[in-house]
This record gives C-alpha cells, sequence and structure tokens, in this order.
C-alpha cells in the first residue's frame, strides 16, 4: 500500500500520468485482494477511480471498476448473473469492445469474476473462465499469485468432469504448474500465499484419495492458524469453509456445520455476506450466525 502511494505520488511529481493511474489502482486492488473490509474498499476503490478519470486513463479506471464490481458481488449489492454490468458505470461487452481482444487487459475481468463466483462456492460457473486467462500477459500483475491459487481449484472443484485420460492430462499439467509457481510465492511471501499453499495440497489430496481424512483437517487446521496469523480474513473464511466441504463430501455434516459456522461469521466480518446466503441455501441443516443481514439494496454511486 505503501510503495503504490509513493508511486502514485511520485508520477504525479514528475508528470508521469500514466505510472501514477498504475500504482493507484494497485494500490486499490491490492486492498481488496489482502482481506480489507469490503465498505472500507468500497469507499476507497470510488475515491480512487475519480482520481484515474482524473489522469485521463481510462482503461486503469475500468479495471479499478471490475474490482469494484467483485465487491459488489461478495456484498450481494450486484448479482453474479453472467455480466460484470453496473448501469451507467462499467458495461462488461463495452468492456471487452475496447479492449479489442487483449488477453493482458481481459484477463483481468475474468480473475475478478472467478475469484467472485469461487467465494460464492460456484465452482462449476467458474470453469469455463480459466481456459480464458493467461497469466504471463497481465496488465496488472498484483493478481497473477491469486489466479495460481483459484484457476487449480477450480479445476479440483470439478474434476470429476473430466472422466478420460486425455481430458486429465492437461487439467493434471495445469493444477502442477500453478501449484508449483504458488507453493514458490509462498515461499517468497508466506503471509498472503502460505494458507492457500496448503489449501490446495489438501484439495488436491481429497480429489486423489491419497491422504486420510485426519492429515486432509490437519492441512485445513493449518491452513486457518496461517491464515489468521497473517491476518488475512478472506483465507480464514476460505479455509474453514473448504474444511467444511471436505467433511460433507466424506459424508460427516454434523463435523462440517462447525466449520460452516466459523466460515460464515468471518465473512460477514469482512462484509461478504452474499457469501454467507450461498453457504445457507446449499448447506441448510447448519447453523449460521445470527447477525446476518438482509443484502443492501443494488444502487451504486460510482460516476465514470
Amino acid at each position: 500500500y505503501a510503495v503504490c502511494t509513493r508511486g502514485y505520488q511520485a508520477g504525479l511529481e514528475a508528470g508521469a500520468f500514466v505510472s501514477a493511474a498504475h500504482n493507484l489502482a494497485n494500490r486499490t486492488i491490492g486492498r481488496l485482494l489482502s482481506g480489507t473490509v469490503l465498505t472500507d474498499f468500497e469507499q476507497d476503490a470510488l475515491e480512487d477511480i475519480k482520481h484515474i478519470n482524473e489522469l485521463r486513463y481510462e482503461i486503469m479506471s475500468d479495471i479499478t471498476k471490475i474490482a469494484l464490481c467483485a465487491s459488489y458481488c461478495l456484498r450481494g449489492k450486484l448479482s453474479m448473473a453472467d455480466k460484470f454490468d453496473i448501469p451507467g458505470v462499467f458495461d462488461e461487452t463495452e468492456f471487452i469492445r475496447k479492449t479489442g481482444g487483449m488477453n493482458s487487459l481481459e484477463g483481468q475481468l475474468y480473475l475478478f469474476k472467478m475469484m467472485s463466483l469461487c467465494f460464492l462456492g460456484e465452482y462449476e460457473k467458474a470453469l469455463p473462465l480459466v481456459s480464458l486467462i493467461n497469466p504471463d500477459v497481465f496488465f496488472v500483475n498484483a493478481e497473477v499469485g491469486d489466479y495460481y491459487f483459484f484457476a487449480p481449484l477450480v479445476l479440483l472443484k470439478n474434476y470429476s468432469q473430466f472422466s478420460h485420460a486425455e481430458k486429465r492430462a492437461p487439467v493434471d499439467e495445469c493444477i502442477d504448474k500453478c501449484h508449483s509457481k504458488l507453493h514458490m510465492f509462498a515461499e517468497s511471501c508466506p503471509a498472503n500465499y502460505h494458507a492457500r499453499d496448503l489449501l490446495l495440497k489438501a484439495e488436491r489430496g481429497l480429489v486423489q484419495g491419497d491422504i486420510p481424512l485426519e492429515q486432509l483437517l490437519h492441512l485445513y487446521e493449518s491452513a486457518i492458524s496461517s491464515s489468521l496469523e497473517a491476518n488475512t480474513i478472506q483465507n480464514e473464511a476460505l479455509s474453514n469453509r473448504l474444511a467444511g466441504e471436505c467433511l460433507v463430501q466424506k459424508g460427516f455434516i454434523r463435523g462440517a456445520c462447525g466449520y460452516f459456522f466459523a466460515a460464515a461469521d468471518l465473512f460477514i466480518k469482512w462484509g461478504a455476506k452474499a457469501v454467507v446466503s450461498e453457504m445457507h441455501r446449499k448447506f441448510p441443516d447448519c447453523h449460521y450466525p445470527a447477525c446476518l443481514e438482509e443484502n443492501e439494496e443494488r444502487t451504486s454511486g460510482v460516476h465514470s
């Protein structure tokens, strides 16, 4: 955050407005990815979008709006439909037209949609997005580590769809490559990536069936502890949710409820009330925090 702020200020002082806009967008997006409370992130994003517009760098303004769309979806202010659309603010179809098919730009859109769907537990809907993203050409590089986690997670959650060996070979290759990259990220920046490295190991063991349940739960618990230590609430919430899903898959519904309750409590604190609503819909027999309020009215105060 501090580095991007200095970069933004230096760009303004030097008249390098493109650089200033890049730093401002990276700072804003980084706050979302690091687990900033969503309402706080949105307040900052709205202000930063105004500054980026003043710098007349429309594409960076759009990329920041994409992150804002993701936050709105997690909070329930925007329906996670087929498109990221905020009337009068951001139009996904128009954004794709402006980018001219540049994967480096469109990849940003598809990544945020994929991450939003994963948090919402809509893994099957996220599957088509994996092949649309090339992490080697991201326009804003802050999210590449997130791709190396969420892309293999989506593939693992849909692994049963790849029933033939010829279909599984490229999937296994992608999972191996992404996990290897993520492990490198975890070694250099454990606060951001260690928990996710552990989660991928657990999810792979769950799919492959080569790790006993006790060891799987130990991996999930280690991911929870790592997230708590790093103060990354979104990772802690997701770790609990994935542990619960593991137990459901193994047939231990009652055991899963404790993890789901902890996940819901953390998602609410993060501000992701739509995520908890989806959990309640999919796992209605579990008890959830009483503080879950109705989703806010779907409105927006952003101006292009």
